[in-house]
């Protein structure tokens, strides 16, 4: 294949899964705040599985970088 095709698929393929980790990232962070604002005294309790979420969503952008970058660099 050409190399504009691998470039056009690293291209869409990171775009899709930036796009899918944002929106994940604003639902885990609106739930988190709205949580919050029902029950203040729960702050302790909700850091740190929120914290692990968020860290597991960026996770899913790392993938997808990684992913682009062997796309790009398939022969």
């Amino acid at each position: 294949m050409s190399p504009e095709i691998h470039q056009l698929a690293a291209g869409i393929a990171f775009g899709v899964a930036a796009l899918g980790t944002t929106l994940a990232l604003g639902m885990i962070g609106k739930s988190w705040v709205e949580g919050l604002s029902r029950n203040p005294e729960a702050d302790k309790k909700m850091f740190t599985p929120a914290i692990i979420s968020l860290a597991f969503t960026e996770g899913i952008a790392l993938f997808a970088l990684g992913a682009a970058y062997l796309i790009l660099n398939a022969k």
